[in-house]
Parts: structure tokens; sequence; C-alpha cells
């Protein structure tokens, strides 16, 4: 037998607004709404399943924030997560190395400056002129490190989520070959 739960909303979710609807009115978060954002966002064939799994936790933490706002955080950081993930592959796919001189795997910005001299990614500014890298790495240590639970609201969590999914899509877009099991494992 199966069981269906259902979960009350969080009240602090309700008649919250993300976006705008083709008429041009504020578009209010439900979960039709919310899923029809995500469809919208980029994951090719050619990412790797372990990249695509986070990228699917970040969507399902995204959802789950209706019911618990809490949840939206960790949907950023496993967006965050798969960014790091995805970057570490495609070193390994062109030929470099994910492990600084002693062995130990690159630090996110490092990760990113070996990327960029690799030429598999540039360095970019989001609207508000921050460079994604730094504020990346920024976002990703503090929700990492956290000393208490973190909230952030929906407009903030649907974007950094979406830019994390676009990233990997320009990182294995569908000309890209796909990376074999072998540097799947490599990558974890």
């Amino acid at each position: 037998m199966h069981e269906f739960v259902v979960l009350p909303r969080d009240p602090v979710t309700r008649g919250i607004c993300y976006g705008v609807d083709e008429e041009g009115y504020p578009r209010l978060v439900t979960q039709v709404m919310l899923r029809d954002v995500m469809a919208a966002w980029p994951v090719t064939p050619e990412t790797p399943s372990n990249v695509r799994n986070l990228l699917r936790k970040s969507q399902v933490a995204a959802l789950c924030g209706l019911i618990s706002r809490e949840l939206l955080t960790d949907g950023v950081l496993s967006s965050l997560h798969a960014v790091e993930a995805a970057i570490r592959q495609r070193i390994l796919a062109s030929g470099g190395s994910d492990s600084n001189a002693h062995g130990r795997p690159l630090s996110w910005s490092d990760l990113f400056q070996r990327a960029i001299s690799l030429g598999l990614m540039e360095r970019e500014p989001d609207e508000a002129k921050r460079d994604l890298i730094d504020y990346g790495r920024e976002l990703r240590n503090s929700l990492s490190h956290p000393s208490d639970v973190m909230y952030l609201p929906y407009g903030a969590a649907l974007g950094l989520i979406g830019t994390s999914h676009q990233i990997v899509a320009r990182l294995f877009p569908t000309s890209f070959p796909a990376a074999s099991d072998e540097e799947t494992s490599r990558a974890r």
C-alpha cells in the first residue's frame, strides 16, 4: 500500500510572488509555478548523472521550501555542489588535474582558476556586477558553515539555483562528449 502524506504549507511562503506572468502580474509561488520555472532550467543529456542528481536535489529542496522555508538554503547549496562537481569532471575530462601540488582537491577559487586557465569557462559578472566565481565561493562557504539556520527568499534562491543550472549546462553542452563512468567515479 502506498502512503500519501500531505504536509501543511509554511505560512511564511503563502502569498509570496516570484516574477510576473504573461500579462505582467506577479506570479504567486505555488508547486505548479515552481515546476514551470524549474522546467525552464537547462540540463543537458551530457551532464553526468552525479551532477544531474545534485541539480535534481536542489529542485526537490526548492519545492519542499513550500513546506519548510529553511530547505531553500539547502537547495541553493546543492546547486553549488553541482557546479563544483561539474567543474571537477570537466577539468578531468580535459586532461587537467583537480588536485593541488599536495594531492588535495582544489579549493573553490583554485578550481575555478584552473577551469579558466584550461579555457573551460570564463569569469562573468552577475546582474549586480559581482563576479560569479567570488560570489559563488562566498555563498558556498557561508551556506556550508552556518552558525544557525539560514533563510533565503524564493526570489534569491530560485535565481541562484537557476544560475547553477546554466553554468552546468555551459560546462556540458550537447556537443560535449559525455563523461565515461570512470571519469564520473573519479570526480566523486
